[in-house]
């Protein structure tokens, strides 16, 4: 008996999440062939069937996590940073920041990046990493560059430009470690203003650290000052402090394109 269009649509779509059909409707994993239990859940006063997904579903979407977390990080010690790790102030996430991993799709949506900065070095490190682990945690795509990666990424041959580029753009998100807009010189800055000016464009989500407020931070190159405009045209701005009982909200929701993710986030609920 042939299958009908909407058979062969829902058996794709099946597929895709690792599961097959037999003919007589039992459902197994594609990956090891144990039949999924089936579960009734309430929804909204409604009972619905879920199919459960078995062990080996889960531990290939743990070994995916863990491939994006070892492709994202050039330190295998900041792929351990995350937040809550520990019962203490120092790993527990500042509530703007949990808010933003936990939004991130209707953030990155808006267009909105995020500058974090502090004047500890082992603060921004931290938080930075810890950002990124979160939104991997989530499902979502992040590539953590450094200060010295950065400069070997610039002196790159110009055939290879277009493929960096193409990577690049291929995450969710991009993190820059430690942004110095001062003491860097022109060329550096030249190709840093060229990068996050197409991964803005390419609708990919900048992360950014460094040791001042933007506002605060003055560039005497044209570059610099390029960069700078960049930034306070695209990211909510939040300070970063050990101890989060400390942060100052209103510092933070003065920022205009946080005031409008909140709203946005606020229709949302």
């Amino acid at each position: 008996m042939k299958k009908s269009l909407d058979e062969k649509i829902n058996e794709i779509e099946l597929r895709k999440k690792g599961i097959a059909e037999d003919s007589d409707g039992l459902r197994r994993c594609l990956r090891c062939g144990a039949p999924l239990q089936r579960r009734e859940i309430d929804h909204n006063g409604e009972l619905h069937l879920i199919y459960v997904p078995c062990d080996c579903l889960e531990i290939q979407k743990r070994q995916r996590t863990e491939m994006v977390r070892e492709d994202c990080f050039m330190s295998d010690i900041l792929s351990t940073y995350k937040y809550d790790s520990h019962p203490n102030k120092r790993n527990t996430a500042n509530p703007y920041l949990k808010k933003f991993i936990r939004k991130f799709l209707k953030i990155k949506k808006s267009g909105v990046s995020l500058y974090i900065y502090s004047p500890s070095d082992q603060s921004r490190v931290f938080n930075l990493a810890r950002i990124s682990n979160g939104l991997i945690d989530h499902g979502h795509t992040v590539k953590h560059i450094t200060a010295p990666l950065f400069s070997s990424l610039r002196r790159i041959p110009n055939a290879d430009y277009t493929k960096l580029m193409k990577k690049l753009s291929s995450f969710d998100a991009v993190a820059f470690a430690d942004l110095d807009l001062i003491t860097t010189d022109e060329k550096e800055l030249s190709f840093l203003c060229g990068v996050m000016s197409f991964l803005v464009n390419s609708n990919v989500t900048l992360l950014i650290s460094s040791d001042k407020h933007i506002y605060d931070i003055n560039p005497e190159s044209y570059y610099g000052q390029k960069i700078k405009e960049l930034i306070k045209k695209r990211c909510i701005v939040i300070p970063i402090q050990d101890d989060v009982e400390e942060i100052n909200p209103q510092k933070v929701a003065r920022d205009e394109l946080w005031m409008f993710v909140e709203e946005d986030i606020k229709h949302e609920k």
